[in-house]
């Protein structure tokens, strides 16, 4: 029996974060043919030993036990192939260490780029990657780009690829199937019998919902000021779902401030948000009929894909990963500004949508019922492509790795 090459992986462990997603979904599908280690970088993952793939909860992020960590379990585990999944940080802050391993062990690192960067400098160390993976076409070439301005070197710069997230469509689709708009209303109705059960009036609500983490960069508070210009004009069942992950008050504060705290709907009314576990996510997603997105930047948007998958329409800003993504299979929001206000030179963000111009593509939405199922029918078609499938894109990545392998036994 052949001996599986051993793969160390630095990254998310559990799949409630969209790290943590993508990485679970890669190794469950490579674990025949690789024996993987991973550091869980959330922490908050337990120690186990399953089928060929072993996970640790880090010792530190940005620490020196972090540091420490990952060159002991180097020297224990002797991988031949390092796979970093995150922000461009974390390959820069272990950077040199890594260096020392250059001749026996092949750095792969995937990472979203979300925006443009403020100096070439911020990209400095990536150079001396082994392989470098990105998840769109402009991510690509805003790197390469920045790779442009540096002093010229002697080395070569990494290979550099492109490799889309995948989709798991056995955990989020349709509940019935949305080929007319009476069986998209059904669905709708009965993912509401099951999430909001004591509310006969939201059954045949029109319910938009933003369920990005409230991070900063998520500008959540751009939903909300759209909403309330849109239903503050156009009487109706109307309502806004929030599945934020944390600080859901600060937004109901927002929403009572602008004047809809009585259409706004969110998880902590219904569950424990420590309690959503797939099942409940995809029940989230069908009871709802339009997603949002209104970051002022994107490295991917899972959560867009992961709605759309169940049947709905959606809605993104009109720049970034958003844009080339989406460009023809969802609605594009204008952008008002190019560099957000309380803008910080360290953040990749692009720009503000426009309130107004979300306003009005909730008008139109929520209006035009046969535009509504154009969108729904695109967005699912989108979704559930092939290309995003977790089988190909898997395979891709196996494809990745054996051709770094080749690369060390030379």
């Amino acid at each position: 029996m052949s001996i599986k090459p051993r793969l160390l992986i630095l990254g998310h462990g559990i799949s409630s974060t969209g790290y943590g997603r993508v990485l679970s979904s890669i190794c469950n599908r490579l674990t025949q043919k690789y024996t993987i280690f991973q550091i869980d970088l959330t922490g908050k993952g337990t120690e186990y030993d399953h089928s060929n793939w072993t996970m640790v909860p880090a010792q530190g992020v940005i620490n020196a036990l972090a540091k420490q960590q990952l060159n002991t379990l180097i020297e224990q585990f002797q991988p031949q192939l390092l796979f970093l999944c995150h922000d461009p940080w974390l390959y820069q802050f272990h950077h040199q260490e890594l260096t020392a391993h250059r001749d026996t062990l092949k750095t792969i690192f995937y990472c979203p780029i979300e925006g443009p960067f403020r100096s070439p400098e911020q990209v400095a160390s990536l150079v001396d990657l082994d392989a470098l993976v990105l998840y769109t076409n402009y991510g690509r070439r805003l790197l390469l780009d920045a790779f442009a301005q540096l002093p010229q070197r002697n080395a070569p710069l990494p290979s550099i690829a492109v490799l889309p997230h995948g989709i798991d469509t056995e955990l989020f689709f349709p509940l019935q199937p949305c080929t007319s708009w009476e069986e998209r209303q059904r669905s709708l109705r009965q993912a509401r019998q099951i999430l909001f059960p004591h509310c006969p009036e939201l059954q045949d609500a029109c319910i938009f919902l933003n369920a990005n983490y409230h991070r900063p960069r998520k500008r959540l508070d751009l939903t909300l000021r759209a909403f309330a210009e849109f239903t503050h004009a156009t009487p109706g069942n109307i309502w806004l779902y929030l599945h934020v992950g944390e600080q859901e008050q600060k937004l109901l504060d927002l929403a009572s401030y602008l004047g809809i705290r009585d259409r706004v709907l969110y998880t902590g009314l219904f569950a424990d948000q420590r309690a959503v576990d797939d099942c409940m996510l995809n029940i989230i997603y069908n009871a709802c009929d339009i997603g949002i997105n209104t970051a002022t930047s994107e490295g991917w948007g899972l959560v867009a894909f992961e709605h759309a998958a169940t049947g709905a329409a959606q809605i993104v800003p009109a720049h970034s990963a958003c844009q080339e993504l989406w460009r023809d299979h969802g609605l594009l929001v204008p952008l008002q500004t190019r560099q957000p206000p309380h803008y910080s030179p360290e953040e990749l963000q692009v720009g503000e949508i426009d309130i107004s111009e979300l306003a009005s593509i909730f008008a139109r939405l929520y209006h035009d019922r046969a535009l509504r199922l154009h969108y729904s029918q695109q967005a699912y078609a989108h979704a559930t492509a092939s290309k995003f499938r977790w089988d190909t894109v898997a395979a891709h990545w196996d494809q990745l790795f054996q051709h770094q392998l080749q690369c060390v036994t030379k």
